[in-house]
């Protein structure tokens, strides 16, 4: 038998098998489905925190709050450890009076309480922007240490703490993510090892009379195995199509006012991309054919 009536039989009776077993092939399609959607789902609101996390900190900024009246000598002095720091992008000196008139502005319509004030009580600053390779976390603490020692400072503020915090829990997260992405795998593995098990049985006529006359072990299980990468990539689209919506009708919904609290914007909620697409469709193909291997293999021992 040639190569072209190998490929015609195979795909022949590939669609014998899902014809002659209709209804488990498609329950198993679709429970495949479903637990790659659950796997989906934590991954596109893992992949968004750590989209957060990027926003924050590429807007951090450490302040250096001065003493009042902070002298001359210790404000150049200041301002020259600054310049020399190389995490450093750039600063810029805040004063008493611009930094009262901003509070002013982001209060609103309760500008009002501040009219009373005789003195003002905020302190003047030097607002301090990291270059992108030097935000790592113990950078910043490491400038934060020194910039506390310095003569004229009266404190520093940054929001690394926050930040660290955030990202133990996208760590864990992420932990947790594929955690269940491997045992929704092994769901998946075994479905379909189910399934191929139950058609390998329903056709055991035809596969005797098969190796009666001589047909090869690959000529045998190539149909089953077909179908169960049939059944792994069926299952991933569908997936797909079940996280596209709930992504349209309900994760915009939810996590679009959140992102516009926090100064997000839609930017930052995004769906999987591409190639992650494509990961998702191979890791998809790979079990449906692992199970079906395994299925075959058991059930028919050729």
């Amino acid at each position: 038998m040639s190569t072209i009536d190998n490929i015609s039989y195979l795909f022949h009776e590939t669609l014998q098998s899902i014809k002659s077993n209709r209804t488990s092939n498609i329950i198993s399609i679709m429970i495949i489905s479903i637990a790659l959607s659950i796997f989906g789902l934590f991954f596109i609101l893992l992949i968004n925190f750590n989209s957060i996390i990027d926003s924050f900190e590429e807007r951090m900024n450490v302040v250096l709050y001065l003493n009042d009246g902070t002298a001359e000598n210790d404000f150049e002095r200041i301002r020259g450890f600054l310049a020399s720091q190389k995490e450093v992008e750039t600063f810029s000196y805040l004063s008493k009076e611009k930094a009262l008139e901003d509070f002013k502005k982001r209060m609103g319509d309760n500008r009002g309480i501040l009219e009373g004030l005789e003195i003002n009580p905020l302190p003047s600053s030097f607002i301090v922007r990291f270059k992108k390779d030097f935000k790592d976390p113990s950078i910043v603490k490491d400038f934060v240490k020194k910039a506390r020692d310095l003569r004229g400072i009266e404190d520093v503020g940054y929001g690394q703490e926050w930040i660290e915090k955030f990202e133990i829990f996208t760590d864990l997260a992420q932990m947790v993510t594929f955690v269940i992405g491997g045992l929704l795998g092994l769901a998946g593995i075994l479905i379909i090892y189910n399934t191929i098990k139950l058609t390998v049985y329903s056709r055991q006529e035809e596969i005797q009379i098969m190796r009666l006359v001589g047909a090869t072990r690959a000529f045998i299980k190539g149909p089953f195995v077909l179908i169960g990468m049939l059944q792994g990539v069926l299952g991933s689209l569908l997936s797909l199509l079940i996280l596209w919506i709930l992504y349209k009708t309900f994760i915009l919904q939810i996590t679009a006012p959140i992102g516009n609290i926090l100064g997000l914007g839609l930017k930052q909620i995004s769906f999987i991309n591409t190639s992650q697409i494509l990961v998702y469709i191979a890791i998809s193909f790979i079990i449906g054919t692992i199970g079906s291997i395994l299925a075959v293999g058991r059930v028919l021992k050729v």
